[in-house]
């Protein structure tokens, strides 16, 4: 089912996302932090993945997160808060298994993305891509996406995406 379907509010999502101890309910802007993948490397690994050295401690671990997730802002974060949770949606309703959520593939944000095409301006989808980056930064995941392809989908959701989506150009006051 494609979303440009579908007219949506936050109030008919929520309840549409299944419970996962992988997604715990928290605040929107906390997604990116709360939110875990699947496979989400052990600590250990990911303390060796991020400085190839001795296990740090889960303080030390809890730090450096906290400090990546720092690198965006409130307002950023809040901004971003419906690319996760729109993603996460569309992989309960077409039964995607967590352990397919992160490291993204192509195909998946391909269709994933091009589901929403028509459902959301390209900026929105823009952001879409943005957040679900970020979070698999965050959580040491490989970003796997083909940029080529990416920006070709992207740049056809812009073309595509409807009117009402669309701000009107405004007009430079001298």
């Amino acid at each position: 089912m494609s979303c440009s379907t579908q007219e949506c509010t936050w109030s008919c999502i929520q309840p549409i996302l299944c419970r996962s101890p992988l997604r715990p309910h928290c605040r929107a802007k906390d997604h990116i932090r709360l939110w875990l993948p699947i496979p989400n490397p052990s600590r250990a690994d990911y303390s060796a993945t991020l400085h190839h050295s001795a296990s740090l401690s889960e303080e030390w671990l809890n730090c450096i997160l906290d400090v990546i997730a720092a690198s965006w802002t409130e307002k950023t974060k809040e901004t971003y808060r419906a690319g996760l949770l729109v993603f996460h949606v569309y992989c309960d309703l077409n039964l995607v298994p967590n352990s397919r959520h992160s490291p993204i593939a192509q195909p998946l944000l391909s269709v994933f993305l091009t589901s929403c095409v028509g459902a959301y301006s390209g900026s929105t989808l823009s952001n879409f891509v943005a957040r679900l980056r970020a979070w698999h930064i965050l959580h040491g995941q490989p970003w796997l996406a083909n940029h080529d392809e990416l920006r070709s989908i992207l740049e056809g959701a812009s073309r595509l995406a409807p009117k009402a989506s669309k701000r009107p150009k405004r007009i430079l006051l001298k």
